[in-house]
Formats: C-alpha cells, sequence, structure tokens
C-alpha cells in the first residue's frame, strides 16, 4: 500500500495561514498616512477659501471715528458689491479726516477747507457746506479679492452733525 505516507500533524498547517493573511492585507499605517494627507489638503485649502468666503458673506463693516456718529443715510447698495453710507459727527471735519488718513491712509485734502490753520476747517465757503478731502485706500482679502473704501469728508452742516462723512465700500476681486 503506497498510502502508507505519513500524514503531517495538524498543528503545522496553521502556520501557512498568517503569512497568505499578511500578503493579502493592506498595511496599517497607510490608510492613516492617506488621512494625514487630506487633513494637509483641507487645511491648506481652507486658509485661501475662508476669508474670501466670509467677505462675500459678511463683508467688512466701515471704519468709524471715535466718539458719538450718527447714522444719517443707511447702507445703500450702489451695484454688485458697492455700498455706501453717511454718517454725521459733530467733531471738527479736519479731524475726522485725520482719522481717517491714520486709519486708511491715501488722503488729499482740499487746499480751501484751511486744515493746517488755526479754524482746522471750520470756514465754509459760501455760507455753505464744503468739502475737506477724500481719503481712499484698498485692503486685501485673502488672495482673490480686495475692498476699496472711499471716504469724502464734508464741513459746515448746521448743529448737532457739523460734519458728514460719506463712506462707500467696493468688494471686487
Amino acid at each position: 500500500m503506497t498510502d502508507d505516507a505519513p500524514v503531517p500533524p495538524p498543528e503545522q498547517q496553521p502556520e501557512q495561514q498568517p503569512e497568505q493573511q499578511q500578503a493579502r492585507g493592506v498595511p496599517v499605517w497607510l490608510p492613516l498616512l492617506a488621512l494625514v494627507g487630506v487633513f494637509a489638503l483641507a487645511v491648506l485649502v481652507g486658509t485661501r477659501i475662508c476669508p474670501v468666503l466670509s467677505a462675500l458673506v459678511f463683508p467688512p463693516e466701515p471704519p468709524l471715528p471715535p466718539g458719538e456718529t450718527t447714522l444719517i443715510m443707511p447702507r445703500e447698495n450702489q451695484g454688485p458689491g458697492r455700498d455706501e453710507w453717511v454718517y454725521g459727527v459733530s467733531a471738527p471735519p479736519c479731524d475726522v479726516l485725520a482719522y481717517y488718513e491714520d486709519r486708511i491712509g491715501g488722503c488729499e485734502y482740499d487746499p480751501e477747507a484751511r486744515c493746517p490753520s488755526a479754524t482746522f476747517g471750520t470756514r465754509p465757503r459760501d455760507g455753505g457746506s464744503f468739502l475737506v478731502g477724500v481719503c481712499q485706500a484698498t485692503e486685501s482679502i485673502g488672495p482673490f479679492f480686495r475692498v476699496t473704501w472711499t471716504v469724502r469728508v464734508g464741513g459746515g452742516y448746521p448743529a448737532p452733525d457739523v460734519t458728514r462723512f460719506r463712506i462707500t465700500r467696493e468688494v471686487a476681486n
């Protein structure tokens, strides 16, 4: 009888199965590495997109000088991404313009407003209101959008708001 060959004991057969299972499975570190890569990509994209989305949904409010300001004309939409406000304040017009020169920069004074003089922008021409100056500056919001602020400051208005300023905000790319 040729079937007399010895049969291996059953303990030797399970040793071959773990080697086969290790060869078939994915290493544990590979999904963790992929997860870290996806997280890094999400952080990179989020830091570039979130400021832009927040500026579109919640655009920045206009900068206002310190003290008591009165909203004379509520926000008026002048077109896509362009809004305008009119405020009044009891401060001298040259003080208001000096605030905006410090805050946003890019100001041009009307020479007839006499801001450097002792009267400091309190003398109206022709007894009415007058333009003291205009400030305009642009600030970036993320890599894609910018906000342009334009402030026109006028004086000579009746009390209590002797100074009025028009703020225009334009959000564009």
